[in-house]
């Protein structure tokens, strides 16, 4: 079961920009079912990997958008307040959101670090140890 992925946008972004032909979609064929087996094969894969960080980073919805958001704060400016705030209460609620952190920092994740404008504010950075091995993983998938 194969669908052509064609779209009137994608030739009128062709013809208006000078985006390299390799990257729009308008000539490639995806078998969905090749597709969905692959992305299976993997979340199993890393779900149930032996490296406790990728096992952790992959171990529900609420894990994984932590984690992207302590890495893509600003400044590294993400206290416990401001990711109660960014998440939704639908995808995890304070204390859900607490025990995870606790969590990640008992593994070597992520580690609090104080504000150096109010030493009651910490805020949370992703380890050298965590960066490292999600850097390994995407050089292993590329």
């Amino acid at each position: 079961m194969s669908i052509l992925l064609k779209s009137h946008a994608s030739q009128k972004l062709k013809s208006k920009s000078n985006i390299s032909e390799e990257f729009l979609p308008d000539k490639k064929k995806i078998d969905i079912k090749t597709f969905s087996s692959k992305v299976l094969t993997d979340l199993y894969k890393f779900s149930l990997s032996k490296n406790k960080l990728i096992r952790f980073f992959f171990s529900s919805r609420l894990h994984l958008i932590l984690i992207l958001e302590i890495v893509n704060a600003k400044n590294n400016e993400n206290s416990f307040e401001y990711l109660c705030e960014k998440i939704d209460k639908q995808l995890g609620k304070r204390t859900t959101i607490q025990k995870i952190l606790n969590d990640a920092i008992k593994i070597g994740l992520i580690s609090k670090v104080p504000s150096k404008k109010d030493k009651r504010i910490k805020y949370f950075s992703a380890t050298n140890e965590f960066t490292d091995a999600i850097e390994t993983w995407i050089l292993q998938k590329n």
